[in-house]
């Protein structure tokens, strides 16, 4: 996975079995967020609600945030300025990519194990 997927990957893309280690209501619960934030009118209260908990992470502490959680951060704010705009529908086309992206990477991963192992 290219440095750049890996940044922006926590805000884009869904999360399936297969790319993420996470328990499956955790899983289901983000990508239900995501969807919610397409529709034009929930997407709003989505993206505020996105950029507002991105705030308050920061308004802890800024010098504990490591520089990955920061870019990481960036990409959830630009999610929800999206999303507050009502123009969620058109994050679908880059979590429908990340996610193929992800998921390549993961059957690359198991094909190398695969034919390692022979």
């Amino acid at each position: 996975m290219t440095q750049a997927t890996n940044t922006i990957s926590p805000a884009f893309g869904y999360l399936t079995s297969n790319t993420t280690p996470e328990i499956s209501s955790g899983r289901m619960k983000r990508n239900i967020h995501r969807v919610l934030g397409y529709l034009p009118v929930i997407g709003t209260i989505v993206g505020i609600a996105r950029i507002i908990i991105v705030s308050k992470i920061f308004s802890v502490d800024p010098t504990f945030i490591s520089k990955r959680t920061l870019s990481r951060s960036k990409w959830h704010v630009v999610r929800g300025a999206i999303e507050s705009l009502s123009c969620g529908a058109l994050l679908i086309i880059p979590d429908i990519v990340v996610t193929a992206i992800k998921y390549l990477k993961y059957l690359d991963n198991c094909l190398s194990e695969y034919f390692d192992g022979k």
